[in-house]
């Protein structure tokens, strides 16, 4: 599959083979293709900064708390089931952003940090 967006290649090729739409569960096929969504807005081309959501989704996507703080979630998760190492560059990203810092958030990049010290 091909996510055509401003990502770089490195960030996209992470998300190739996601053929769902982590909203609305739809097949990618059947929505009218898949996007990555910056979860931040386009501050950052971090794999942390990148949600799967369907063309519809997408465009419903509004950058609020709560969905910033969701896709978040699911995106660390796809990330560490797909054994993707984050970058000091990562990690840089979720700090900037302390809205999206969950206590769970905050622990496992405190972890994650102590890597680049």
């Amino acid at each position: 599959m091909q996510l055509d967006n401003p990502f770089s290649k490195a960030t996209r090729e992470l998300f190739r083979d996601v053929w769902v739409c982590w909203e609305c569960g739809q097949n990618g096929q059947e929505t009218g293709g898949l996007e990555l969504h910056h979860i931040t807005g386009r501050d950052s081309d971090s794999p942390y900064n990148a949600a799967i959501l369907c063309k519809e989704c997408h465009g419903m996507a509004n950058h609020n708390y709560i969905e910033e703080s969701k896709y978040t979630v699911i995106t660390i998760h796809f990330l560490n089931a797909s054994c993707y190492t984050p970058t000091k560059n990562d990690i840089d990203h979720l700090i900037r952003h302390p809205r999206l810092m969950t206590p769970e958030l905050k622990e496992w990049t405190d972890n994650v940090r102590k890597q680049y010290a």
